[in-house]
């Protein structure tokens, strides 16, 4: 019973939801067994965490039948019966917390039982509260065309000649949320696109895009941004004016996206600047540190549980000292510490403390808090592996490097999880800190030459700092 689905779905409710579900299994209108509320009631007293022996299913079995002798079939149709009433409750929340969906069912009920005058006073007052509502969302759209086909079903009910029919209303509400879907998912692909190297079929976008910038469809708010977003992603010429024009977007319209629509504006748009800055433009590290801080002001980096994406965690310290903005990035650390899971909060946090002082060449103390460091996710781990080796290498600790250089060039050929842009990367910043080291030791190149295969080399991680490195030595001659 433990391992039970529906031990399962006890797990993930709250006090409160658990108080109201004793309320409707104990309503007759869904239970008439008093065994499912005996049941329910020796599954509440293990809240929250549901792993005592006393819902082994033996246990169970002896307090709800004492006087038979054990028959399994008997609990699993109890157990079977209380989860489908389970189940049933999560509609109902669901169910409960959709207005707009509630609101729908009712004008039907009211079209159905013809209702006319009711209808139409109920109708009129959705619409007044939606047009108060200044936020676009795919759903919100969706929901406009199905309140305009309940609104051309009455009419139809009615028989009204001189009413309007609502059928253009309907069509224009059809073509907003088909093309802002479109879209939006086309955003979402093109995204994936470039992070990934993989490519997709998508179908009529390119019909649709055009069919935006000829129409009034681009006057939406929505459709714009997701507009700009294809145009942003899919140019790899002249899509800085997208980049401004989205920039412009937010700040005109900070209350036509929800917040979690929001956040994939943002995301989409850092995203961009991540593959710009891959591709030597500096300038929009600016812009990724702006677009962060932007983040963190309207609290976007935190999803519904409190806690934060270690990769935000991780990427926005590192943007901040790539900057030198080095106590903004320490009080950051602090500040959004406790918005790390717990899982990883530890580790995470010593990674990001040890780049904090790598970066204000506090070699030692970098060290010290990456010997406290278990990352184990892969683009985490070579970012550890890489922040290890610099901080070797700046240490003038050349045996425990040359270890280190050499496991992560065995662990770049046998993990296949990464992308073959991150591979070769690596891969490139593994043979030339390498050749650093022969460098060092008296080889035949001379650093000029060095210099000038850094500077061909595609593509490759820590540019700059391998840069530095050379230079240090042509100055130190």
């Amino acid at each position: 019973m433990l391992e039970s689905k529906l031990i399962e779905i006890f797990t993930t409710l709250s006090s409160k939801e658990l108080s109201k579900l004793e309320n409707y299994v104990k309503s007759p209108l869904f239970n008439k067994s008093d065994k499912i509320i005996q049941l329910f009631q020796l599954i509440k007293k293990e809240h929250p965490h549901y792993n005592s022996n006393n819902l082994l299913k033996e246990r169970v079995y002896k307090k709800l039948f004492p006087n038979k002798k054990g028959q399994d079939s008997s609990l699993r149709a109890l157990m079977s019966q209380l989860t489908r009433i389970v189940e049933d409750f999560l509609i109902f929340i669901e169910f409960d917390r959709d207005k707009n969906h509630k609101n729908l069912l009712l004008l039907r009920a009211m079209n159905n039982r013809r209702m006319a005058g009711h209808f139409e006073k109920k109708y009129n007052q959705i619409n007044k509260a939606l047009d108060k509502d200044p936020v676009q969302s795919i759903e919100r759209f969706l929901h406009n065309v199905t309140l305009s086909d309940v609104s051309f079903q009455h009419r139809l009910i009615t028989h009204n000649r001189a009413m309007e029919t609502g059928l253009q209303e309907l069509m224009d509400e059809l073509d907003i949320y088909f093309v802002a879907s479109k879209l939006r998912f086309g955003v979402a692909i093109l995204n994936r696109q470039n992070i990934l190297d993989k490519q997709y079929n998508i179908s009529l976008l390119s019909e649709v895009m055009e069919m935006v910038g000829v129409s009034d469809l681009y006057q939406v708010p929505f459709i714009q941004f997701y507009y700009h977003l294809i145009l942003l992603l899919s140019m790899d010429a002249g899509s800085e004016e997208h980049f401004i024009r989205l920039r412009e977007l937010l700040e005109d319209h900070p209350d036509v996206l929800d917040r979690d629509e929001l956040r994939q504006v943002y995301t989409f748009m850092t995203n961009y600047c991540n593959k710009q800055i891959k591709s030597r433009d500096e300038g929009y590290l600016r812009h990724l540190f702006e677009l962060y801080k932007e983040m963190i002001n309207k609290n976007l980096l935190a999803m519904e549980d409190n806690y934060m994406s270690p990769y935000f965690y991780r990427n926005i310290t590192r943007v901040a000292l790539k900057l030198r903005d080095f106590d903004w990035a320490e009080e950051f650390i602090d500040s959004h510490k406790q918005h790390i899971y717990p899982d990883h909060r530890e580790s995470l946090y010593h990674f990001v403390l040890a780049d904090l002082n790598f970066h204000r060449a506090r070699y030692d103390e970098a060290k010290t808090h990456l010997l406290n460091v278990e990352l184990n996710d892969a683009y985490s781990h070579i970012t550890y592996r890489i922040l290890l080796i610099k901080t070797y290498y700046e240490l003038d600790e050349v045996e425990v490097l040359s270890s280190n250089v050499e496991s992560f060039r065995i662990y770049l050929l046998r993990d296949r999880s990464l992308s073959e842009y991150n591979i070769k990367a690596c891969q490139n910043f593994v043979n030339f800190v390498k050749r650093l080291l022969r460098l060092q030791s008296g080889g035949k190149r001379s650093p000029e030459q060095l210099v000038g295969e850094l500077l061909q080399v595609e593509p490759i991680i820590e540019r700059q700092w391998l840069k530095e490195k050379v230079q240090t030595m042509i100055d130190g001659r």
